[in-house]
């Protein structure tokens, strides 16, 4: 015996409920997909972002400059002239004993005794113009002097002339060169005791015989030579 189908008071069926509650999931999941899918989109869309980051973006960089110089309307001024080098003015007199390449005791006359303080002692006995000769290397004929030295050894021993040298210098300290060719020159030579003296005559070429001459003899290397200064 089949029994009628037992309908609830609110007229719905069993069945149906069931199907009302499944679909009333099936929304909220749905509503709830979407609204996922609608903020991650939002959050991943280009050019999304705060504005202040926008705005300090693109605020513009201002660059100070400088106003360029006002062109000058006065003209350059020339350069100054350089001052020219003074003039080196150059003495007449040349002292000849500074161009020595020996040291030498301070001068006397033509006419006096210079002592090389050894007990040796040297006079001038003679300085004569004449005409130089010319018969060796280098010599010039031409006006000149003949100069006569005398040299006393008092020092209380013998001593050597091999090594006597005499030099002539003019006024303007350029040296003579001595004629040894000349006849008349005779060097000073060998040994001198003590107690006695020798004399040599030195013929030498002097650019001008009449102007201030300076005589220069030396006897011995090392020591100090002596030296005459005066007219001829």
């Amino acid at each position: 015996m089949t029994h009628p189908a037992v309908m609830p008071a609110d007229g719905r069926t069993q069945d149906g409920g069931a199907v009302t509650r499944r679909f009333a999931i099936y929304l909220t999941l749905g509503i709830a997909l979407v609204a996922g899918v609608v903020a991650v989109v939002a959050v991943q869309r280009p050019g999304a972002e705060a504005p202040e980051a926008a705005a300090s973006t693109t605020t513009p960089q201002l660059v100070a400059t400088s106003p360029a110089p006002a062109a000058s309307s006065e003209p350059a001024a020339p350069p100054e002239a350089e001052e020219p080098a003074p003039l080196l003015i150059v003495s007449e007199h040349i002292d000849p004993l500074d161009s020595t390449d020996f040291d030498v005791l301070d001068p006397v006359s033509l006419d006096d005794e210079a002592d090389f303080g050894t007990g040796v002692t040297a006079v001038l006995l003679d300085v004569a113009k004449v005409e130089a000769e010319a018969r060796g290397p280098g010599e010039v004929v031409g006006p000149g002097l003949a100069v006569t030295v005398m040299i006393t050894n008092d020092s209380g021993a013998e001593i050597s002339l091999d090594e006597v040298v005499v030099d002539l210098y003019a006024a303007d300290g350029s040296p003579s060169t001595i004629s040894f060719g000349d006849e008349r020159t005779s060097e000073f030579s060998g040994a001198l005791a003590a107690g006695t003296s020798a004399e040599a005559t030195y013929v030498a070429r002097v650019a001008n015989s009449s102007g201030e001459i300076t005589v220069t003899v030396s006897y011995e290397p090392g020591n100090p030579a002596v030296s005459f200064v005066g007219k001829a």
